[in-house]
C-alpha cells in the first residue's frame, strides 16, 4: 500500500461522506504512511525466492540523507506498534526494535509525515 498523505486523506473522507467510498481514519493512514517508509529501509535480497515470500534486506543508499544504519536498530523486527492523539492536534507514533535514542531515523519518519501534511506528529522509539 502507498502512504496516505493528509490531504488525500481529506479528499477520500469527503468521498465517504457522499457514500463513495470506505472510512479510513487519521489514525490508519498515519499508521499505514509510517508503516511504508519503514519498508523503504529495506530491499528484496539477491536469493529472495524462499517458500515464505520474498526476503528483504536493511539497505543504508535509501536512508540519506539520514545515517539510521547507525542506531541501534533491531532491523529483523523494527516496526510500528501504536498511532495515538497527542493532544488536540497532534500526532505520536510508537516504533518498537529500536533504542529509544534514535534521532535520526526518528527524524527520518517525522520528515516525512510532516511533509505529506500531518501536522504536530511526534516519533518514539522503543525496544
Amino acid at each position: 500500500m502507498l502512504p496516505v498523505t493528509h490531504l488525500r486523506w481529506k479528499e477520500r473522507e469527503e468521498r465517504r461522506l457522499m457514500g463513495l467510498g470506505r472510512r479510513q481514519t487519521q489514525r490508519q493512514a498515519i499508521m499505514q504512511s509510517a508503516r511504508w517508509l519503514i519498508e523503504r529501509l529495506y530491499v528484496p535480497c539477491e536469493l529472495s525466492r524462499h517458500p515464505w515470500g520474498i526476503v528483504v534486506e536493511r539497505v543504508d543508499t535509501l536512508t540519506k540523507p539520514y545515517k539510521v544504519s547507525g542506531e541501534p536498530i533491531n532491523w529483523g523486527d523494527l516496526h510500528v506498534c501504536d498511532v495515538r492523539r497527542l493532544g488536540r492536534d497532534g500526532w505520536l507514533v510508537e516504533i518498537e526494535e529500536a533504542d529509544p535514542n534514535c534521532p535520526e531515523f526518528c527524524g527520518y519518519i517525522q520528515h516525512w509525515l510532516t511533509a505529506w501534511g500531518w501536522e504536530n506528529v511526534e516519533v518514539r522509539t522503543e525496544w
